[in-house]
């Protein structure tokens, strides 16, 4: 490191400090931010500050003093062979196209593939950057998106009166459908070294008859927001409940693997009356069942229940669909909406829910229809309900990214470190509307 660089270093870190700590993750972040191993910056801030603390002096005096960020030991070793700044303008020139692999990239600036990845490893010199497909957005779609994040922004009341923050959601269920498969195309295992082998007796066999036709169940999901329940003086965990879609039918022929009349698994084609019949029928009585009975018994909380957009739901002004909340007596206290289109990130379903419920899922080794509903349907049980509540925050923090984008979806998911908050001082009930965010609420798409 050169002395501008360790000068700017030693300011930059301490910024970062509070109370005489200096925040988790930032050595890292300071590394990438002058292309130096977090190692290395470690070892110059243990110096620097050891040196503070030896001569005992002021650092607000130091600061602007270069010399003593001087770097007194004598360099050794050969000089490097490649030219940093000059190799760092000859990336930046080959399309991101070409540089998926370090193979690919070697061949563009005629770098050796393993001297590009010790540069990444060790100086943090690249970095790796996953890019996933996301959903194109018209603009009305952007438009809907933003419309629909501005409906869940509510002004504060008392003391922070004024300040923006989103609706707690404690009155929402989000519904959605997801295929669960018997098993995945391709597996991952740890195996030991010198004692397992990737082939013979230890290998992990798998085979089927066709990989493009897996066994497979759809489920709908109906999933509310985890609360603390007043009344039963418990956690209740939003799990309004997980339900297999279609049913067991005895089998017209036998075969090698069940005979004449045993029952085998028939999926059914979710249509407009199929999907109302779910809900009027397994969602709806689930909510009356299992919904806090402080909340229920208000007149004043409407139940909001979320679909996404796919043909086969059902439309808020559907007649039967309306005449079967009659019938269900709960014509005031439930209304349907569909959520915006080509929106999977507005649904805590598929922000996360699906995704960790899947990979519990998997766990286990299914033979048949009838052991994914178990497996599926144990998962679900067993799931935490502080990791549900954490999928609801991050919602929280996706409209907020919605409204920094003006509708659009070129973002990362956040990362709010809900573990940390939860053992320090606990996770807030809803976020606060950022500042970015604010800019541009008076703004249309």
């Amino acid at each position: 490191m050169t002395t501008s660089t360790r000068q700017a270093a030693f300011v930059l870190l301490n910024s970062w400090v509070k109370d005489g700590v200096l925040e988790r993750g930032r050595m890292a972040e300071a590394g990438r931010t002058f292309s130096v191993h977090h190692s290395t910056m470690t070892k110059f801030w243990r110096d620097i500050t050891k040196k503070i603390a030896d001569e005992n002096v002021v650092v607000a005096s130091i600061i602007t003093n270069v010399a003593f960020f001087e770097n007194n030991k004598k360099a050794t070793g050969r000089l490097p062979k490649w030219d940093r700044p000059e190799l760092r303008a000859a990336v930046a020139r080959v399309p991101k196209s070409l540089r998926k692999t370090f193979r690919s990239l070697s061949s563009q600036v005629a770098v050796p593939k393993s001297t590009l990845f010790k540069m990444m490893a060790k100086e943090g010199m690249f970095r790796r950057n996953t890019s996933s497909l996301k959903p194109h957005l018209t603009d009305e779609n952007k438009a809907a998106r933003f419309a629909y994040a501005l409906e869940e922004v509510y002004p504060v009341v008392g003391q922070h009166d004024g300040e923006l923050r989103f609706k707690n959601m404690y009155d929402r269920v989000d519904i959605d459908e997801k295929w669960f498969y018997l098993s995945r195309k391709k597996e991952s295992y740890i195996l030991i070294a010198d004692h397992e082998e990737d082939k013979g007796e230890d290998n992990v066999y798998r085979s089927v008859r066709n990989v493009n036709h897996l066994t497979m169940v759809m489920f709908l999901c109906a999933q509310a927001r985890p609360r603390w329940d007043h009344q039963a003086n418990q956690m209740w965990d939003g799990k309004i409940g997980i339900w297999p879609i279609g049913g067991f039918v005895p089998a017209e022929r036998s075969s090698v693997n069940r005979p004449r009349g045993a029952p085998v698994w028939w999926n059914e084609s979710v249509t407009k009356d199929v999907y109302r019949s779910l809900l009027l029928d397994k969602v709806i009585p689930a909510i009356k069942l299992k919904w806090p009975r402080t909340q229920w018994e208000d007149n004043s909380v409407i139940i909001r229940l979320q679909q996404d957009g796919a043909p086969s739901h059902i439309s808020p002004e559907d007649e039967a669909f309306q005449q079967g909340l009659v019938a269900l007596e709960v014509q005031d206290k439930i209304l349907i909406y569909t959520q915006p289109a080509n929106s999977p990130d507005t649904n805590i379903n598929d922000l996360g829910f699906f995704r960790a419920l899947q990979s519990r899922f998997h766990e286990n080794c299914p033979r048949d229809e009838a052991e994914i509903i178990q497996y599926v349907s144990r998962a679900y049980d067993e799931y935490d309900c502080n990791r549900i509540n954490d999928i609801w925050l991050t919602l929280m923090a996706v409209l907020n990214l919605i409204i920094e984008n003006l509708g659009g979806n070129n973002f990362e998911l956040p990362h709010m470190n809900k573990n940390a908050l939860r053992l320090q001082a606990g996770l807030p009930v809803s976020l606060i509307v950022t500042n970015q965010a604010l800019e541009h609420l008076d703004e249309q798409p």
